[in-house]
């Protein structure tokens, strides 16, 4: 799941540099961004995953919320900056922050695992 949302984010930079644009100059997107189908869905996953990791749903809330703001701060980051945040080679900047991603979402996610 880490692998294929980090793939889809360096995919779509570009959408996710304008909606980190937008939140930090709103402080909020904006309900073009998130309308009432994707609170929706949104509350409904949660729920589900809460349930499946055996916690509350505001925990599972704040904690994909944890991982969602990770993906977009290192999505929207030059691989130059990438590279001298991470200490990698150029070439191996998709893998290195793909490994944090993971190694964040088990923390996060499957605390005590």
């Amino acid at each position: 799941m880490v692998r294929a949302t980090w793939q889809l984010v360096r995919e779509n930079t570009p959408i996710v540099r304008i909606l980190a644009a937008d939140l930090t100059s709103q402080g909020l997107l904006r309900d073009q961004y998130r309308g009432a189908d994707v609170e929706g869905f949104f509350a409904i996953a949660i729920e589900a995953l809460g349930t499946r990791l055996g916690m509350p749903p505001e925990l599972a809330r704040v904690r994909h919320q944890a991982m969602v703001v990770l993906l977009a701060r290192f999505g929207i980051t030059e691989n130059s900056e990438l590279v001298a945040i991470l200490g990698v080679p150029l070439d191996d900047v998709d893998s290195a922050v793909e490994q944090h991603l993971i190694d964040m979402a088990k923390i996060l996610l499957l605390p005590g695992s």
